[in-house]
Protein backbone atom coordinates (compact mmCIF):
# COMPACT_ATOMS: atom_id res chain seq x y z
CA UNK A 1 0.00 0.00 0.00
CA UNK A 2 2.69 2.44 0.92
CA UNK A 3 4.61 1.36 -2.68
CA UNK A 4 1.74 2.34 -4.22
CA UNK A 5 1.24 5.62 -2.35
CA UNK A 6 4.98 6.53 -3.19
CA UNK A 7 4.46 5.72 -6.62
CA UNK A 8 1.37 7.89 -6.86
CA UNK A 9 2.83 10.69 -5.38
CA UNK A 10 6.33 10.79 -7.71
CA UNK A 11 3.36 10.85 -10.71
CA UNK A 12 1.88 13.64 -9.65
CA UNK A 13 5.10 15.49 -9.31
CA UNK A 14 6.50 14.82 -12.52
CA UNK A 15 3.44 16.07 -14.17
CA UNK A 16 3.66 19.64 -12.45
CA UNK A 17 4.80 22.46 -14.42
CA UNK A 18 8.13 23.94 -14.19
CA UNK A 19 8.57 27.31 -12.72
CA UNK A 20 10.85 29.93 -13.95
CA UNK A 21 12.17 32.62 -11.63
CA UNK A 22 15.00 34.18 -14.77
CA UNK A 23 14.97 37.72 -15.08
CA UNK A 24 14.81 38.90 -18.86
CA UNK A 25 13.64 41.35 -21.15
CA UNK A 26 10.56 40.08 -23.04
CA UNK A 27 11.76 41.87 -26.40
CA UNK A 28 15.06 39.66 -26.28
CA UNK A 29 14.45 36.65 -24.41
CA UNK A 30 15.28 33.36 -26.00
CA UNK A 31 12.70 30.83 -25.78
CA UNK A 32 15.33 27.78 -24.25
CA UNK A 33 16.11 26.16 -21.16
CA UNK A 34 18.12 28.92 -19.38
CA UNK A 35 15.48 31.38 -20.09
CA UNK A 36 12.05 29.92 -19.17
CA UNK A 37 13.69 26.79 -17.14
CA UNK A 38 11.81 23.89 -18.71
CA UNK A 39 12.62 22.31 -22.88
CA UNK A 40 9.75 20.97 -22.88
CA UNK A 41 6.74 23.15 -20.93
CA UNK A 42 4.64 24.01 -19.78
CA UNK A 43 6.47 27.28 -17.81
CA UNK A 44 4.95 29.60 -15.51
CA UNK A 45 5.99 33.43 -16.19
CA UNK A 46 5.34 36.50 -14.21
CA UNK A 47 5.49 39.75 -15.03
CA UNK A 48 8.29 42.15 -13.48
CA UNK A 49 6.79 45.69 -12.13
CA UNK A 50 8.59 48.90 -11.42
CA UNK A 51 7.18 51.93 -10.36
CA UNK A 52 7.77 54.88 -12.51
CA UNK A 53 9.21 57.50 -11.10
CA UNK A 54 7.36 60.95 -11.66
CA UNK A 55 8.71 64.86 -11.78
CA UNK A 56 6.89 67.21 -10.05
CA UNK A 57 7.53 70.95 -9.93
CA UNK A 58 6.05 73.09 -7.15
CA UNK A 59 4.63 76.43 -8.19
CA UNK A 60 3.41 79.55 -6.16
CA UNK A 61 1.51 82.56 -8.32
CA UNK A 62 2.89 81.04 -11.33
CA UNK A 63 6.53 80.86 -10.47
CA UNK A 64 7.92 77.79 -10.30
CA UNK A 65 9.38 77.12 -6.58
CA UNK A 66 11.18 74.40 -6.78
CA UNK A 67 11.27 70.48 -8.15
CA UNK A 68 11.10 67.11 -7.15
CA UNK A 69 10.59 63.41 -7.77
CA UNK A 70 8.48 60.90 -6.10
CA UNK A 71 7.52 57.01 -6.73
CA UNK A 72 4.15 56.33 -7.72
CA UNK A 73 1.99 54.76 -5.43
CA UNK A 74 4.65 55.83 -3.08
CA UNK A 75 4.29 59.15 -0.85
CA UNK A 76 5.22 62.39 -1.63
CA UNK A 77 7.94 64.57 0.53
CA UNK A 78 6.20 68.26 0.27
CA UNK A 79 8.42 70.94 -0.21
CA UNK A 80 9.08 74.31 1.92
CA UNK A 81 5.54 76.17 2.69
CA UNK A 82 6.22 79.22 0.04
CA UNK A 83 6.18 83.18 0.91
CA UNK A 84 2.19 83.82 1.96
CA UNK A 85 1.14 87.08 1.05
CA UNK A 86 -0.13 89.15 3.54
CA UNK A 87 -4.04 88.76 3.86
CA UNK A 88 -3.60 85.20 3.31
CA UNK A 89 -2.99 81.89 4.72
CA UNK A 90 -1.93 78.90 3.21
CA UNK A 91 -4.15 76.81 2.39
CA UNK A 92 -2.20 73.79 1.18
CA UNK A 93 -0.86 72.22 -2.24
CA UNK A 94 -3.33 71.34 -5.57
CA UNK A 95 -2.77 70.12 -8.59
CA UNK A 96 -1.91 72.72 -11.17
CA UNK A 97 -3.45 72.32 -14.53
CA UNK A 98 -0.38 72.61 -17.21
CA UNK A 99 -0.02 75.89 -19.68
CA UNK A 100 -0.95 75.03 -23.26
CA UNK A 101 0.34 76.82 -25.79
CA UNK A 102 -1.92 75.30 -27.89
CA UNK A 103 -4.44 77.44 -27.00
CA UNK A 104 -2.69 80.85 -28.45
CA UNK A 105 -3.38 82.16 -31.47
CA UNK A 106 -0.87 81.55 -34.02
CA UNK A 107 -2.66 83.62 -37.14
CA UNK A 108 -2.05 86.89 -34.71
CA UNK A 109 1.16 88.81 -35.63
CA UNK A 110 4.17 89.10 -33.31
CA UNK A 111 4.24 92.96 -32.22
CA UNK A 112 7.93 92.74 -30.81
CA UNK A 113 10.79 90.56 -31.01
CA UNK A 114 14.35 89.98 -29.68
CA UNK A 115 16.90 88.25 -29.46
CA UNK A 116 20.71 87.11 -27.56
CA UNK A 117 23.02 85.94 -30.09
CA UNK A 118 26.50 84.34 -29.55
CA UNK A 119 29.16 84.10 -31.72
CA UNK A 120 32.53 83.13 -31.15
CA UNK A 121 33.82 86.84 -31.21
CA UNK A 122 31.28 87.81 -28.54
CA UNK A 123 27.73 88.17 -27.61
CA UNK A 124 25.55 90.83 -28.93
CA UNK A 125 21.86 91.56 -28.72
CA UNK A 126 18.92 92.49 -30.68
CA UNK A 127 15.92 94.45 -29.96
CA UNK A 128 13.16 95.24 -33.29
CA UNK A 129 16.26 95.62 -35.40
CA UNK A 130 18.15 97.61 -33.36
CA UNK A 131 21.01 97.07 -31.56
CA UNK A 132 21.28 97.17 -27.80
CA UNK A 133 23.42 96.15 -24.66
CA UNK A 134 22.79 92.62 -23.34
CA UNK A 135 22.31 94.01 -20.17
CA UNK A 136 19.10 96.84 -21.94
CA UNK A 137 15.99 95.73 -19.51
CA UNK A 138 14.48 94.75 -23.48
CA UNK A 139 16.89 91.85 -23.78
CA UNK A 140 18.10 91.42 -19.80
CA UNK A 141 15.94 88.17 -19.26
CA UNK A 142 16.90 86.13 -22.45
CA UNK A 143 20.39 83.86 -22.31
CA UNK A 144 22.64 83.37 -24.70
CA UNK A 145 20.85 81.35 -27.50
CA UNK A 146 17.32 82.71 -26.14
CA UNK A 147 14.96 85.18 -28.47
CA UNK A 148 11.39 85.92 -27.89
CA UNK A 149 8.18 87.43 -29.51
CA UNK A 150 6.00 90.11 -28.08
CA UNK A 151 2.25 89.64 -28.70
CA UNK A 152 -1.19 91.18 -27.03
CA UNK A 153 -1.91 88.42 -25.18
CA UNK A 154 1.86 87.89 -23.51
CA UNK A 155 5.69 87.12 -24.66
CA UNK A 156 6.55 83.52 -25.45
CA UNK A 157 10.74 83.07 -25.02
CA UNK A 158 12.02 80.30 -27.05
CA UNK A 159 15.85 78.53 -27.13
CA UNK A 160 17.74 77.51 -30.30
CA UNK A 161 19.63 74.74 -31.10
CA UNK A 162 22.32 73.65 -33.74
CA UNK A 163 22.40 70.25 -34.41
CA UNK A 164 23.21 67.56 -36.87
CA UNK A 165 19.96 66.60 -37.12
CA UNK A 166 18.44 67.45 -40.10
CA UNK A 167 14.11 67.76 -40.00
CA UNK A 168 11.43 69.33 -42.66
CA UNK A 169 10.84 73.26 -42.17
CA UNK A 170 8.30 73.85 -39.82
CA UNK A 171 7.82 70.16 -38.38
CA UNK A 172 8.63 69.33 -34.95
CA UNK A 173 11.22 66.68 -34.29
CA UNK A 174 14.00 65.04 -32.11
CA UNK A 175 17.37 66.61 -33.29
CA UNK A 176 20.13 65.47 -31.33
CA UNK A 177 21.31 67.39 -28.43
CA UNK A 178 24.79 66.79 -28.00
CA UNK A 179 26.15 66.59 -31.76
CA UNK A 180 26.82 70.36 -33.07
CA UNK A 181 25.66 71.05 -36.79
CA UNK A 182 24.26 73.44 -39.22
CA UNK A 183 20.57 72.25 -38.78
CA UNK A 184 18.83 74.90 -36.90
CA UNK A 185 15.83 74.17 -34.51
CA UNK A 186 13.90 76.47 -31.96
CA UNK A 187 11.82 75.58 -29.19
CA UNK A 188 9.63 77.50 -27.14
CA UNK A 189 10.51 77.23 -23.32
CA UNK A 190 8.60 80.11 -21.15
CA UNK A 191 5.30 82.14 -21.66
CA UNK A 192 5.28 85.78 -19.77
CA UNK A 193 1.98 86.87 -19.37
CA UNK A 194 0.91 90.58 -19.39
CA UNK A 195 0.43 90.33 -15.89
CA UNK A 196 4.45 89.51 -15.47
CA UNK A 197 4.06 86.25 -14.39
CA UNK A 198 6.52 83.96 -15.85
CA UNK A 199 5.25 80.22 -16.84
CA UNK A 200 7.65 77.54 -17.93
CA UNK A 201 6.11 75.03 -20.73
CA UNK A 202 7.12 71.99 -22.64
CA UNK A 203 7.08 72.18 -25.94
CA UNK A 204 8.80 70.18 -29.09
CA UNK A 205 12.15 71.36 -31.20
CA UNK A 206 10.48 72.40 -34.25
CA UNK A 207 12.76 72.33 -37.74
CA UNK A 208 13.94 75.90 -39.09
CA UNK A 209 16.51 75.47 -41.98
CA UNK A 210 20.48 73.48 -42.79
CA UNK A 211 22.69 75.87 -42.74
CA UNK A 212 25.58 75.85 -44.83
CA UNK A 213 29.83 74.81 -43.97
CA UNK A 214 31.67 77.38 -42.43
CA UNK A 215 30.01 77.77 -39.34
CA UNK A 216 28.16 81.16 -39.47
CA UNK A 217 25.25 79.94 -38.46
CA UNK A 218 25.92 77.58 -35.90
CA UNK A 219 29.63 79.18 -33.87
CA UNK A 220 31.02 77.27 -31.95
CA UNK A 221 29.65 77.13 -28.39
CA UNK A 222 27.10 79.70 -28.93
CA UNK A 223 23.63 78.81 -31.54
CA UNK A 224 25.11 81.68 -33.80
CA UNK A 225 22.81 83.44 -36.40
CA UNK A 226 20.42 80.02 -35.84
CA UNK A 227 18.94 82.51 -33.05
CA UNK A 228 18.06 85.24 -34.92
CA UNK A 229 16.76 83.02 -37.62
CA UNK A 230 13.86 81.44 -35.03
CA UNK A 231 13.12 84.94 -33.89
CA UNK A 232 12.50 86.09 -37.26
CA UNK A 233 10.83 83.34 -38.31
CA UNK A 234 8.78 82.80 -35.61
CA UNK A 235 7.95 86.56 -36.29
CA UNK A 236 6.86 86.33 -40.26
CA UNK A 237 5.83 82.50 -40.66
CA UNK A 238 2.45 81.41 -38.93
CA UNK A 239 2.90 78.23 -39.82
CA UNK A 240 6.05 78.16 -38.40
CA UNK A 241 4.32 79.95 -35.28
CA UNK A 242 1.78 77.18 -35.61
CA UNK A 243 4.09 74.85 -34.93
CA UNK A 244 6.09 76.09 -31.83
CA UNK A 245 2.45 76.24 -30.02
CA UNK A 246 2.18 72.79 -30.96
CA UNK A 247 -1.00 72.88 -32.81
CA UNK A 248 0.36 71.11 -36.04
CA UNK A 249 3.74 68.94 -36.99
Amino acid sequence: MKKITLTSILALCMACPAMANIDKDASTATCDNATIGTTTGPANLQADWTANTIHLDWYSNDTKQTSTTCTYDGGITLPSTPTVPTGYTFGGWKVRVPFSLSGLDATIGASSFAYHKGMVEGDYCVSDWQYVECSDSKVSDLNKGEWKIGFDYGTVIGTSLCSSTSGTQDTAGTPDENTEGQGCWCKITRYVQNTGNTISVTSSWVFNFMGGDGGYWCAENSSGGCTALCASRAVNNATFRSSLFGQSN
